[in-house]
């Protein structure tokens, strides 16, 4: 599995806790029907509540919670990809489709009362590039579709948080905000602001479930672009031991390290290949084989030398051999 989805994944089971949700909505949704919502009835659809259109995408949650006295469904996608989805709404219009369409199909209560339950529709956006769709599907719709006719075209919108471009001092959030490190792990620019993330997030999971302790630790591994080399109990225990930011800087420096030797390693398959090519070029034959030895063998410093002879002795008219 590649490291994107390692990171998509590690970012999807930890949005499967109720109490991510909550921070979430509590935090980010301000609208007065927050204020009505049973946050400790959140439960999302599993695969026997959904019918099979609605799990054709890995990244995207259905949940659903009371409100006063019915249930709200929210459709919760999580967007990684650098490329926007221009007609994301559509997508939402599709999704709520078929909620109801299941529903129905289910003879749910909703069916018998002849009523709907409300849907609210969040995407949550973690790309480089800023989000630049349109927020609901008549600005989708082609502007020169008269009034007359618009009113019957279907209406939806959705609630974007592009997490790049957050800005941290529009939102009151608690200290122990889950939320709050998970922003400041996905704005992190450096090594050093990541551990700071990191530290904070760990004293922020006191007291919290290990389950949803074990995903935060499993999504900031992936975060910060850490080597898949230890297994989820081993990257728990660096957590919880406040060791993961110290292993970070030291698996940065090995990367670094690594980019240098890489990059060593193929300077001198280069110059390497560009003696070869020189030689035959000059001399229309292959290097000889004592000549080759030389080259295969050599440091870089070498090998500019064996440059610079085969230069000189070909403007003084000799073959080097």
């Amino acid at each position: 599995m590649e490291l994107t989805q390692r990171y998509d994944l590690a970012l999807k089971q930890l949005f499967l806790h109720p109490e991510m949700m909550t921070s979430l909505i509590q935090e980010f949704v301000h609208q007065p029907w927050v204020k009505d919502l049973d946050f400790s009835s959140l439960q999302t659809l599993n695969a026997k509540q959904t019918t099979d259109d609605l799990r054709t995408r890995e990244n995207d949650l259905i949940w659903k919670i009371k409100a006063k006295d019915q249930y709200l469904y929210l459709i919760f996608l999580l967007e990684f990809q650098s490329r926007v989805d221009y007609f994301m709404a559509v997508r939402l219009l599709t999704y709520s489709g078929l909620i109801y369409q299941d529903m129905l199909k289910n003879k749910a209560q909703h069916a018998i009362r002849k009523t709907l339950p409300p849907i609210f529709s969040l995407v949550f956006y973690t790309g480089e590039k800023p989000w630049h769709a349109p927020l609901s599907l008549q600005q989708c719709l082609n502007a020169a579709i008269p009034d007359s006719l618009m009113k019957y075209q279907p209406q939806i919108e959705y609630l974007l948080l592009d997490i790049g471009r957050i800005e941290l001092t529009q939102y009151t959030m608690p200290d122990d905000s889950l939320m709050l490190s998970l922003i400041e792990l996905e704005k992190a620019r450096n090594i050093a602001e990541a551990r700071a993330a990191i530290v904070k997030a760990v004293d922020r999971l006191k007291g919290k479930v290990d389950s949803l302790k074990r995903a935060f630790y499993l999504y900031a591994a992936k975060a910060a672009k850490l080597p898949d080399r230890f297994s989820d109990v081993e990257i728990e225990k660096l957590c919880e031991g406040h060791m993961l930011p110290e292993k970070m800087e030291r698996w940065t420096k090995e990367l670094v390290q690594q980019g240098i030797e890489q990059g060593r390693q193929q300077a001198l398959s280069t110059t390497r290949l560009a003696i070869h090519k020189i030689y035959k070029k000059i001399y229309a034959r292959d290097l000889p084989y004592t000549l080759k030895q030389q080259v295969d063998n050599a440091s870089s410093d070498e090998l500019q030398a064996l440059l610079d002879k085969i230069v000189d002795q070909t403007l003084a008219d000799e073959e080097i051999v």
